[in-house]
């Protein structure tokens, strides 16, 4: 089954606007971040992260607070373990 050119153009068209339509649709923790933003401060209370955290997010980045801690750490002993022999 062939398609014309028109009928092309057409679904491109659909499609393209179907495209510019669908957005994300928003995170849980995205209205506590943009209050807690307005209201000047650092961190909010957002939804709990992927390893069970207690939910408190920087509102910078909305990364989990102790994720954050727990991998400086481990980028810290890390590169304390590479210059010791």
């Amino acid at each position: 089954m062939s398609i014309t050119t028109e009928r092309a153009r057409e679904l491109a068209v659909i499609c393209h606007q179907n495209h510019r339509s669908l957005r994300p649709a928003p995170r849980p923790h995205d209205q506590a971040k943009l209050a807690a933003r307005a209201a000047g401060q650092t961190k909010f209370q957002g939804s709990i992260c992927a390893n069970n955290h207690g939910g408190i997010r920087y509102t910078s980045t909305g990364h989990c607070v102790e994720c954050t801690a727990m991998h400086r750490n481990n980028r810290k002993t890390k590169e304390s373990n590479n210059g010791k022999k």
